[in-house]
């Protein structure tokens, strides 16, 4: 660690001006990030923050109350009841959430503490990725870029104020694609193994895993997913039926019924359809899941294809979880983040491509000038592009991929040393 950030002060001595002014801007942004907890002066920025801006940390105490609901043996994904005195949304996470995160955090009697420390928890995690990036970036001219593109990212202001866990799934899965480059199997299997607790998605990087990792590993990797998660829904069917109406047949609910929270592509050409009425209802969910497909298809052919490095690969396999949900909410792009990142070092030069994508995501939502709590009743058009901004920016990101993956050696090597 002292290595690295020994780098880093160099490196910031050599840069230019510019580059410490951004630098000092960025290190300043972020903080402001976290003086939103207590202050909330930029909640106005977020649909989500506004909407929940009495109610901080709603999603961190979800799994918090699952915790407690696992030790009194209670279904984790109850509807949550108002003597409970804690407001939170559903739990919608794997049963080893509950019990891994959830419980010990549980035993913390004030659950605003409990939220804190998940803060700092997440703050740890951000330090020990750009330590990761320090040591991933060969090029000392474009560290300090790298290092900024982390802390100039809005939705993490979002993922911390709700208390969400999508960072956390994103270091995993950035951890995963890092050890797997490094050729460090079991490191890069446990990494993918937490991502896939948290949510579903990564298992179709499966094909990649299989060929990076080899078959035996991978088939014990997924024996223990299945251990660690369908014995107790076969024990507990109430919460195997909560968990799979959570997760599952959101698609067709969501599709009628605009939400002004809602930043993904499905949602986006619903909004479409506002301004196009004769487009058929069916567009709204047959082009992503058609877009979708495709992607699936190329991801699994490049990754079988067994030349290519991981991290542009789970960078695609993550674009394709935006293309392909109906339920995608601001804070869900941190997800892409740590792939912003290795794209940019990873990447001779990363055009115009990769700059447009990441402002896109990296900005807030155009939210503080709606004023709106649903935005449904803003005109079709600016609706649109209000709802647009993040989808175009992932499918932009996703082209980018999927061209430089047809074109190789479009990626340099990443330091592993």
């Amino acid at each position: 660690m002292a290595d690295n950030l020994n780098r880093m002060k160099s490196a910031f001595g050599k840069s230019s001006p510019a580059l410490k002014l951004l630098l000092i801007a960025a290190l300043f942004c972020h903080l402001l990030f976290l003086l939103n907890l207590k202050f909330r002066f930029l909640n106005p920025f977020s649909h989500d923050m506004a909407l929940f801006r009495n109610v901080r940390g709603a999603d961190f105490n979800a799994v918090y109350m699952a915790g407690r609901y696992a030790r009194a043996g209670e279904n984790l994904y109850r509807i949550p009841t108002y003597d409970e005195g804690i407001p939170h949304t559903r739990f919608r996470y794997t049963p080893p959430v509950a019990f891994l995160i959830g419980i010990p955090m549980s035993l913390i009697p004030n659950v605003f503490i409990a939220s804190r420390l998940w803060v700092l928890i997440n703050e740890i995690l951000l330090f020990i990725n750009i330590l990761i990036t320090i040591k991933m970036c060969g090029d000392n001219r474009r560290l300090i870029a790298a290092v900024c593109l982390w802390l100039l990212y809005f939705p993490f202001a979002v993922e911390i104020y709700m208390g969400q866990f999508s960072f956390l799934m994103a270091s995993l899965l950035f951890w995963s694609a890092y050890c797997l480059s490094k050729g460090c199997r079991r490191t890069g299997l446990a990494a993918w193994m937490g991502a896939i607790l948290l949510k579903l998605f990564p298992i179709w990087m499966l094909p990649l895993v299989w060929k990076r990792a080899g078959r035996k590993a991978t088939i014990a990797s997924l024996t223990a997913l299945f251990l660690l998660t369908v014995p107790y829904f076969m024990r507990h069917r109430d919460a195997a039926r909560d968990f799979f109406s959570l997760n599952m047949p959101a698609a067709a609910k969501n599709e009628m019924q605009p939400y002004g929270g809602n930043q993904g592509l499905r949602h986006m050409l619903l909004h479409y359809r506002r301004i196009v009425p004769a487009l058929p209802q069916r567009t709204v969910s047959a082009l992503p899941a058609a877009a979708g497909l495709a992607l699936f298809i190329f991801l699994t052919a490049a990754s079988l294809k067994g030349s290519w490095k991981p991290m542009p690969l789970f960078a695609l396999g993550t674009a394709l979880f935006f293309i392909i949900s109906p339920d995608v909410w601001e804070h869900h792009y941190v997800l892409l983040l740590p792939f912003f990142v290795s794209y940019y070092i990873m990447k001779e030069k990363p055009g115009w491509a990769f700059w447009v994508s990441f402002i896109f995501i990296a900005m807030p939502t155009p939210h503080i000038f709606s004023n709106l709590g649903t935005n449904n009743d803003l005109p079709p058009a600016a609706a649109f592009l209000y709802f647009s901004i993040k989808p175009l920016g992932n499918i932009i990101f996703a082209l980018a991929l999927m061209r430089d993956l047809t074109q190789p050696p479009a990626f340099k090597d990443i330091q592993t040393q």
